[in-house]
Order: structure tokens, then C-alpha cells, then sequence
């Protein structure tokens, strides 16, 4: 893998990394709105990455065209208000599997986009059909509501 091939992946790479630390840290941490902001911050270094790429050559590996930067910035966008929409107060919490997960579907879908070989392809596809499971085993919970003690759920 050449290192212009690791420069193109490195907004993969930064969130696939963020994931594995909120995976880590959070079997020992107990905070649960930290993992948000976290996740946050990172999504926001993923963009910064982003935007420093432009006039990528193509290679045997990767596609960098004008519709691949346009979906990886699409994505990149839709899970950033994902992780917003994920850090609202829940019952069970914003875990850490979650946002982790969410991170490796984010990453996975950016991947999935400029894959050009069929192995990447492959990786890109498993990393977001894995995390995907986890998050439906999580599943939604629900919000409390101020002066409710019990569980509601809200759309």
C-alpha cells in the first residue's frame, strides 16, 4: 500500500481509529456524554482530512473522482447529525458500543464509495454490515421525560 493510498484513506483511518479508542475507553469509563463530543470532534478531524485531499490521482485500489469526494462529504455529513441525533438523553444512555459503532458504519460507508478492488470492497461492506447488527441489538431505547419516572417512547 503506497503512502498516497494511506493519505486518501486517512478520514477512514482517523474514524476507524476513534472507534476502536471508544470501544476501549469505554469498558472502563462511565461517561456518557463524552463519547458524543468525542465522536463529534472526530467526525470534524475526518472533514479536516477531507478537505485537505483534492486532485487525488486514481489508483488500482481507490477511485477519487468528483462523485466520490461529493459522497464521502455527504456521509461524513449524515453521520455527523447521526451522532448528534445519538447523544440525546437516553435511558440506557449513549453507550459506548453505539457511537463506536456508528464511527465504523460511517467509515465503512466512506469506503464502500471509493473502493476500486474487490477486496476493499469486501472490508468496506463488512465494516458496515457488523457494526449494523450491533446497533439494532442495542436498539433505540427511549427518553425520560422531566417528572415521568418511567420510560416513553418519543419519535
Amino acid at each position: 500500500m503506497s503512502t498516497s493510498t494511506v493519505y486518501f484513506l486517512l478520514p477512514e483511518i482517523v474514524l476507524i481509529a476513534a472507534a476502536v479508542l471508544i470501544y476501549i475507553a469505554g469498558a472502563f469509563l462511565r461517561t456518557q456524554k463524552a463519547w458524543s463530543w468525542f465522536a463529534l470532534l472526530e467526525i470534524i478531524l475526518s472533514m479536516l482530512c477531507l478537505s485537505r485531499q483534492h486532485g487525488m490521482a486514481n489508483s488500482s485500489v481507490l477511485i477519487s473522482d468528483g462523485f466520490t469526494i461529493y459522497i464521502r462529504w455527504l456521509t461524513l455529513a449524515l453521520g455527523l447529525l447521526l451522532v448528534l441525533m445519538n447523544s440525546r438523553p437516553l435511558i440506557g444512555g449513549g453507550t459506548p458500543e453505539s457511537i463506536g459503532s456508528l464511527l465504523l458504519v460511517i467509515a465503512g460507508g466512506m469506503m464502500v464509495v471509493s473502493a476500486n478492488d474487490l477486496i476493499l470492497l469486501f472490508v468496506a461492506l463488512e465494516l458496515i454490515s457488523i457494526p449494523t447488527y450491533i446497533l439494532l441489538y442495542l436498539g433505540p431505547g427511549g427518553r425520560r421525560l422531566p417528572g415521568i419516572g418511567r420510560e416513553v417512547f418519543l419519535p
